[in-house]
């Protein structure tokens, strides 16, 4: 791995981190935070990204990269709420996927989609 690969893995682990800790909790989703801050991460690239709201605080960010038509299109996708986890899984454990075991940090007890949206 050269250094600049490492840098965008640390760089990646860190935006993942960031939107771990916001809370997008489902019921009822409040991602405008989230939204505003992919939205920072798109602009820092050089894309222009537009924030679009279903409902107030229910944002979602779309941007577009053209390409040279050479090759077919590709969608990127994800979403920016998560669902509690002991919603999805009943007992008495709470799983904490946002979990890094290598880092020791514990990001709550939810399951989502932050890392696709960080890989987008």
């Amino acid at each position: 791995m050269t250094d600049g690969d490492q840098e965008i893995v640390e760089h990646s682990f860190r935006l993942c981190q960031q939107l771990l800790r916001i809370d997008t909790t489902n019921p009822p989703g409040n991602e405008r935070e989230a939204a505003e801050l992919v939205a920072e991460e798109l602009s820092s690239a050089g894309l222009e990204p537009v924030m679009l709201e279903s409902a107030p605080r229910r944002t979602n960010v779309i941007t577009r990269l053209r390409g040279t038509g050479e090759k077919p299109p590709l969608v990127l996708a994800a979403h920016l709420d998560v669902v509690e986890a002991t919603v999805l899984w009943r007992g008495t454990r709470r799983l904490s996927l946002g979990a890094w075991r290598d880092r020791h940090e514990e990001h709550g007890g939810d399951v989502g989609c932050d890392h696709g949206a960080t890989c987008a």
